[in-house]
């Protein structure tokens, strides 16, 4: 058996060993998975594309150092053992971090959203980093290189103005972080929905009637925003109630209570309250029914419930009804 398939052979062995080391790590890290989001599924996740760049890496070193070769051939292994551990390194820094971003993003302790935008900059990141670490192991100068990139990049930053600011006004929102994903926001009474995804350009919210917004971020950033969901996303309906002037408010008081108590999706703490808003005037009564409502989408079926309710009561009570039509708020 000659040299070069005494090599080939050693190669291939340890190659199918280090695979079956690495099938048998993963399959015991997921067997110790409590959940999806537990740290070792996460681990398992990150080192499963990693870890075949590692089997061929150790196949190498071990090829190299028990086998027959020249110092040229040699030199090749050390430049691919170096380039298969950078870039199976950087496949693990970025996808743990993205993992760990989707899983504990919303977490208080962390100051960026979980949305597409913190992913692409995790991935840009980290794969810039990788790639000049695999330039200089393999003995290229990225000098020139990022000397190019500064040049050019001043052109495409005049070329591209609305874009960058978007860019930009996108990581003012990953920074401050006034919306998140999952956040029920209004910019403006065409523009309310939840947020399903912040872009490196444009943020996207789902709308109560099942359609997507897409909004430039830099809207967002620059106007007035409304987001429903800080500091809670516990939020108050308001109902005009209108009767007669000369209709006992107390009574009037008294059935909007009840009426509010007896729907679904009322809460009982803050507790429901009649407000004299505006109170008497010339023509009418008009009081105003606040109830809380747990969150603000789907609010608007339980202030329609509630009316109804209201109506129903008011009219079997036998209350004279406003003289003047109901006012439009």
């Amino acid at each position: 058996m000659d040299r070069f398939t005494q090599s080939a052979l050693l190669i291939a062995l340890t190659t199918a060993a280090a695979l079956a080391l690495r099938q048998w790590c993963i399959h015991v890290l997921k067997s110790n998975a409590m959940s999806e989001s537990s740290p070792a599924a996460l681990l398992a996740r990150a080192l499963k594309t990693p870890s075949l760049l590692w089997c061929f890496a150790a196949a190498l070193d071990l090829a190299a150092h028990m086998g027959d070769f020249s110092e040229q051939h040699l030199s090749w292994i050390r430049l691919s053992i170096a380039a298969f551990l950078i870039i199976s390194l950087t496949l693990v820094v970025a996808s743990a971090a993205i993992q760990i971003l989707a899983n504990y993003g919303r977490d208080e302790n962390l100051p960026i959203a979980t949305a597409g935008m913190s992913r692409a900059l995790i991935r840009v990141f980290v794969f810039g980093a990788g790639t000049v670490a695999l330039l200089r192991a393999l003995g290229m100068d990225v000098t020139p290189m990022l000397t190019a990139l500064g040049v050019g990049g001043l052109a495409v930053a005049l070329a591209l103005k609305d874009t960058l600011e978007n860019f930009f006004a996108g990581l003012h929102i990953m920074v401050e972080t006034p919306i998140s994903v999952g956040d029920y926001i209004r910019i403006s009474q065409e523009e309310e929905g939840t947020v399903t995804d912040i872009g490196w350009r444009t943020t996207r919210l789902l709308t109560t009637g099942n359609s997507t917004v897409v909004i430039p971020n830099s809207k967002i950033t620059s106007g007035t925003l409304l987001n429903f969901n800080h500091p809670s996303q516990m939020t108050a309906v308001f109902i005009p109630i209108c009767v007669s002037a000369r209709s006992d408010h107390n009574a009037v008081r008294k059935l909007a209570l009840e009426a509010a108590l007896a729907t679904d999706g009322v809460l009982r703490e803050p507790m429901p309250m009649v407000l004299a808003d505006p109170g008497l005037t010339p023509t009418h009564l008009e009081l105003k029914l606040v109830i809380w409502c747990e969150k603000r989408l789907g609010s608007g079926l339980t202030k329609s419930a509630v009316t109804f309710q209201v109506l129903d009561r008011i009219k079997a009570a036998g209350i004279e009804p406003a003289s003047a039509p109901f006012p439009v708020k």
